[in-house]
């Protein structure tokens, strides 16, 4: 879903209508009552033809690894824990600099795994007598 306030599909079709018109984000939005910015990200965000807004891309820095490659890694680092990074980028055959990253999400996870698994039982308060 497309984050923001949607603004009606009519307005957006007469931004465009106002602009092939004028040629100008400042006269477009001084004639909308709105600040010529505002028509640049309507014109960059909303589609001409349906009036709707575009599909918004994904954020954040892609996956770089993929579940194939990881699944290879964690048996990788099995056999072999006190290596590198670096050497095992280049044995593994990944871009320098991924597994920095990579291995330190993976500890962190497994640290929680065993936090929860070597949390101790409740105490039953007992009462003395």
């Amino acid at each position: 879903m497309p984050r923001g306030k949607a603004i009606d599909p009519d307005l957006v079709k007469t931004v465009y209508r106002l602009y092939a018109q004028f040629k100008s984000y400042s006269k477009v939005g001084e004639l909308c009552g709105k600040h010529k910015s505002w028509v640049g990200r309507v014109m960059q965000h909303y589609d001409q033809s349906t009036g709707l807004q575009k599909t918004a891309h994904p954020r954040g820095r892609a996956t770089i690894i993929t579940p194939e490659k990881e699944r290879e890694l964690e048996a990788f680092f099995q056999e072999n824990p006190d290596i590198s990074n670096r050497k095992a980028e280049v044995v593994v055959g990944v871009k320098r600099g991924t597994l920095g990253g990579w291995r330190r999400k993976r500890s962190k996870q497994q640290r929680k795994v065993k936090a929860a698994a070597n949390k101790p039982a409740p105490k039953k308060s007992s009462t003395a007598s």
